[in-house]
């Protein structure tokens, strides 16, 4: 079973060093399996530092775009109620895009005129373009009057997410 190695061979007697080099002592093998165990720790205590670092990093970008839509929904309701104290707002909604730079907003109003729903759509307009500018975020504000042929259902399920404001 055990052939005998000819010398005269270099590229299978270079093999067979190789194969057997390696620690040689105790205090090598201890050495070799602390370093193994060091950067072993050293990518879990790397990985770990990294967990924590994106972790602060998206609590942060969550809690910026929550402030965010309060603040856009709240901004909105103040305008349009000193603009036009007649029109009652139901209900602020939003379909959340968190890790969106992009804010939605969707406002529904009780029944108002035809009139009133023109002017709002173009306050509206300008409180996105307002918001855009003082805050570097972009917005979309729909409305929509309610009215005996409102699916609230759809609206419900394309915006799921009330906001009380």
């Amino acid at each position: 079973m055990i052939e005998k190695i000819n010398k005269t061979d270099d590229s299978t007697w270079s093999d067979l060093e190789f194969m057997l080099s390696g620690p040689q002592t105790v205090e090598e093998v201890l050495s070799e399996a602390t370093l193994r165990e060091a950067e072993r720790r050293g990518v879990e205590k790397g990985k770990m530092q990294l967990i924590e670092q994106i972790e602060e990093e998206v609590k942060s970008h969550l809690k910026r775009y929550f402030d965010s839509i309060f603040n856009l929904a709240k901004i909105a309701k103040e305008k349009v109620q000193s603009a036009f104290p007649e029109a009652r707002i139901l209900d602020f909604r939003t379909f959340l895009l968190p890790f969106s730079d992009d804010l939605n907003l969707f406002i529904v109003f009780d029944d108002i005129d035809f009139e009133i729903d023109i002017k709002i759509g173009f306050l509206l307009s300008e409180i996105e373009r307002e918001f855009l500018a003082e805050n570097n975020i972009f917005c979309e504000i729909l409305y929509v009057r309610k009215t005996s042929n409102l699916d609230i259902a759809s609206v419900k399920r394309d915006y799921p997410f009330c906001l009380k404001v």
